[in-house]
């Protein structure tokens, strides 16, 4: 990948496939590449019972996520803040014909599930999850 990477920057390329995800092509991520390299490299060399230590964050480096999932133990929270909408809160004027009363649940609960600083993809799931759940 680091190879890919240096190719590309060198044509002036701005992105690089590997696999199936497109990457940025360009020294901080050529670095951020060669230096999991190195490291990988590094603890493969470490005999087994050697203490291991974390590489030290850059100022001012690339930015990576980590990920954490919550399937067998809750691992990771949102950040909650919440919201105040700056228009009030109807149904717009595109939306022409009535709203069933179902319809009209959904949208006050995802109002209010906004307003409460809820992210989009959890209002979705919580949704789910309560009807699932419901009697």
């Amino acid at each position: 990948m680091a190879e890919d990477i240096s190719k590309a920057i060198e044509n002036d390329a701005r992105s690089v496939w590997s696999g199936d995800v497109m990457i940025a092509a360009n020294p901080q991520t050529l670095q951020a590449v060669e230096s999991q390299i190195a490291l990988r490299r590094a603890q493969l060399d470490e005999p087994d019972d050697a203490p291991r230590t974390e590489p030290s964050p850059e100022v001012g480096g690339p930015l990576v996520s980590g990920t954490a999932d919550n399937f067998e133990t809750l691992q990771w929270h949102p950040k909650i803040t919440p919201r105040v909408a700056a228009i009030p809160r109807r149904v717009p004027r595109g939306i022409v014909t009535p709203l069933k009363d179902h319809q009209t649940d959904s949208f006050d609960w995802q109002c209010r599930a906004w307003s409460a600083g809820l992210p989009r993809h959890y209002v979705g799931l919580v949704a789910h999850i309560s009807e699932r759940d419901s009697p």
